[in-house]
């Protein structure tokens, strides 16, 4: 269900093409949209927002799934064809995400629904995510929304796999005639920190009696708490600005993410489509809820992936880290 958007390079082959020099290359010209690399049966594509990478999926028996990107080193060692599309930018972050899709409406028949209510309740639920359509001997078609606003189509006008925009209400009814209907929805990368957040404060409904007997302890350690976290972050976010500065921006922004996905599956909350963790604008934003020892350990396994893959020097990385020893101690972190 990714369209495709204006081609940019098509069907380049492997035996003329070096792949990662390719990635390089769009990442300076500041692209923005996806390449896709093709193996056989399979299909794995690479999201670029303005030359950074924003993410990596893979297309398995039609269904979108993350990848890890050590599998493109099997797929590199055989013969692939590699396509990229051109999109806006802002359109890039959504077809990245949508392999988190929640199907929430199944089997609904066109032609028993009224066409202009049905997109009226889309539109007051301000559902982002999109509408797959089927109709026998036909391709599938999909209408794209965001926050209950259609933002673009594929195959309405019956131009296989390109991305449409700019129709009328009668081309979409007449398109969707007789086919039955499923509505995908993208949560939002907040969700899970939301619903983290919810069960947190349902822990201790009926635990009144404790809670006053330990309130002023409780105050204390938190306030120690958000002292470390606060003292951890500002190590890590001059690690973090160290590492960029001594990278080519865009590169830099690349090799994390690359990265924190390698350890996400150790640590989930560095998954950067979790919307718990992100480096930018020389900040750290991490999710308060994340327990701290965890997110030590995890920042610091992290920046050592970093200097590894842009075999940067760790000296200064241990200067840094010299200034917060105590801290760092606590948390079981050697310099």
């Amino acid at each position: 269900m990714i369209p495709k958007f204006d081609v940019y390079h098509t069907e380049l082959h492997s035996s003329y093409i070096y792949f990662e020099k390719y990635r390089l290359f769009l990442q300076s010209q500041r692209f923005s949209g996806y390449v896709q690399l093709e193996n056989g049966q399979k299909q794995y594509l690479f999201f670029l927002k303005e030359g950074k990478d924003v993410g990596y999926l893979k297309i398995v028996d039609h269904k979108l799934k993350l990848f890890d990107l050590s599998e493109i080193e099997l797929i590199l060692k055989n013969s692939f064809s590699v396509s990229s599309y051109r999109s806006p930018h802002q359109i890039v972050d959504f077809f990245a995400r949508c392999h988190a899709t929640q199907l929430i409406l199944d089997n609904l028949f066109f032609d028993s629904v009224e066409f202009d209510k049905f997109f009226n309740q889309i539109e007051s639920k301000k559902i982002t995510g999109f509408l797959q359509a089927s109709k026998s001997g036909e391709p599938e078609r999909y209408i794209y929304l965001y926050s209950g606003k259609i933002f673009g189509y594929m195959n309405i006008k019956g131009k296989d796999g390109l991305f449409e925009k700019n129709l009328d209400k009668n081309q979409i009814q007449v398109a969707l005639k007789n086919s039955t209907v499923k509505v995908y929805s993208i949560p939002p990368s907040s969700d899970i920190a939301k619903r983290r957040s919810t069960s947190d404060s349902d822990s201790g409904n009926n635990q009144l009696d404790n809670i006053k007997t330990t309130h002023n302890q409780n105050i204390t350690d938190k306030s120690n708490n958000d002292e470390n976290r606060l003292s951890i972050i500002e190590c890590y976010e001059k690690i973090f600005q160290l590492l960029e500065k001594n990278t080519e921006s865009v590169e830099f922004t690349s090799i994390w993410r690359m990265c924190a996905l390698e350890l996400s599956n150790k640590y989930i909350f560095l998954n950067p489509f979790a919307g718990e963790f992100n480096y930018d604008n020389s900040k750290i934003d991490l999710w308060e809820k994340i327990d701290l020892k965890i997110a030590t350990n995890a920042l610091d396994e992290l920046i050592n992936a970093i200097a590894k893959k842009a075999n940067l020097p760790k000296d200064g990385i241990k200067a840094i880290k010299d200034n917060y020893l105590t801290i760092l101690a606590a948390y079981e972190i050697r310099s």
